[in-house]
């Protein structure tokens, strides 16, 4: 993959964290990850992507009732 081209496109803002992306540059413990991806072709890519969002549009987030109930007392101060 051209991955020096699809980096070049990624945009960071100052304002917002971004985990893998510091001003200048990678941070250290996504080297690796950045490594491998560029191992992958663009278009095969592409088609995971295209994939993980259809399986995420089937099949949704699905969260157990009791951890949601759990979390949800837990934020909004519930007993």
């Amino acid at each position: 993959m051209d991955l020096l081209g699809l980096m070049q496109e990624y945009k960071t803002d100052q304002n917002v964290w971004d985990e893998m992306y510091a001003s200048e540059g990678v941070r250290k413990h996504y080297h690796q990850f950045v490594s491998n991806l560029a191992t992958i072709e663009t278009d095969d890519l592409r088609k995971k992507n295209e994939l993980a969002k259809k399986l995420f549009m089937r099949q949704g987030v699905n969260l157990p009732f009791m951890i949601m109930e759990k979390a949800l007392k837990r934020f909004f101060h519930l007993t």
